[in-house]
């Protein structure tokens, strides 16, 4: 009988210690790294802190960053890890528009219905999809994503739309952006486009190109101030002037090679990333001054390390693309005229028509 009542106690014991070993394998499997998606929702003040994209960063991992009943609009972010090469922190929140938009609209082609999106946060870490759904119903059966630049819309992408009765969800992709951007809808069959300028010229494209700054340790001082745009209405202001700026990374084009792998996906074909003529500014802007505004103003993010003391600038990176990314003696190099100045670009001042060209070499200007 001992025998028997030992036995059964016994076997009580393995049973307990199989039972609690299956809960512990159960509770790691719930928060493993094997978990391919996150969730979580955005707070009040919209900061999404770079510990969340630290998780993901790199890993096959999704995080989804949802805002829920923003006046009747609820929307998701959508990272993908293997996007993320810098984590940083991102203000996720989205202020929407819909009224006093019939300007708009004439623009792009008479568009049917329209909704203005303007991004809290100013660099996104990666491209990245947005999901939004309307508490309302679309019978557009084409929806385009469309920014303004050079005082014009541009396309940035297509979206998918998707309705019910009372419902209609919009998914896009977003490149490195900020700013405002516009959702335009209309009829299939119509050519729904980014709108054309006064002079009817042909509409411009925003590709994934468009860059992205990443978080950077040795940064002495950015100023978000001094990048507000000017208004430059006044056409009687007799300071206002024009110049032209643009920003290439064609030499890349012939060292894809020895490219950063995580970076191709942000060279643009032609190796442009922006090229603007008449550009104005006022006297004594520096050619640091109109890079910043002008990056700004197209939504093309950039990074740099600045000293308002010294008055010094060292521009770090443009479109995602940073010194060393194509190789040792890669990097941001600026030229006036053709002329390749050597002192800082916030010294340089600009003058009326001048050519200010940004430049990545990839061998230390010689491949210039």
């Amino acid at each position: 009988m001992k025998k028997l009542i030992l036995t059964i106690i016994m076997m009580f014991c393995i049973m307990l210690t199989v039972s609690c070993s299956n809960a512990d394998d159960n509770t790691y499997s719930a928060f493993s790294d094997d978990v391919s998606n996150i969730e979580v929702d955005i707070p009040s003040d919209g900061i999404i802190p770079k510990e969340t994209f630290d998780k993901i960063a790199g890993t096959n991992k999704t995080l989804y960053c949802n805002k829920e009943d923003e006046n009747d609009i609820s929307y998701t972010w959508v990272f993908n890890g293997e996007d993320i090469v810098n984590s940083q922190e991102q203000n996720l929140l989205i202020d929407f528009e819909s009224d006093n938009l019939e300007e708009k609209k004439s623009e792009a082609d008479n568009a049917t219905a329209a909704l203005k999106l303007t991004l809290h946060n100013e660099n996104l870490i990666c491209p990245c999809n947005l999901i939004i759904k309307l508490n309302s119903k679309w019978d557009e059966k084409k929806v385009l994503l469309l920014k303004e630049q050079n005082s014009r819309l541009a396309k940035v992408s297509d979206v998918t739309i998707d309705t019910d009765d009372k419902t209609t969800t919009l998914s896009m992709t977003l490149p490195i952006s900020y700013g405002e951007f516009y959702l335009m809808g209309g009829e299939e069959e119509s050519e729904l486009s980014a709108g054309k300028s006064d002079d009817n010229a042909s509409s411009d494209e925003i590709t994934d190109s468009d860059g992205g700054a990443a978080e950077s340790d040795n940064k002495n001082e950015t100023s978000d101030s001094s990048n507000e745009s000017k208004d430059y209405s006044d056409s009687d202001n007799k300071d206002v002037q024009t110049c032209s700026i643009s920003i290439d990374c064609k030499s890349v084009l012939n060292n894809m090679d020895s490219l950063n792998a995580a970076k191709k996906k942000y060279i643009p074909k032609d190796g442009v990333i922006l090229d603007i003529d008449n550009f104005e500014f006022e006297a004594n802007e520096s050619v640091f001054d109109i890079l910043k505004r002008a990056c700004k103003e197209n939504g093309v993010a950039m990074e740099y390390s600045s000293s308002i003391t010294y008055n010094t600038a060292y521009v770090e990176g443009i479109g995602q693309l940073y010194e060393f990314d194509c190789g040792s003696l890669s990097g941001w190099e600026y030229c006036v005229n053709g002329y390749y100045p050597n002192y800082g670009c916030a010294e340089y001042k600009v003058e009326d028509k001048d050519v200010i060209k940004w430049r990545y070499t990839c061998n230390l200007g010689e491949d210039l």
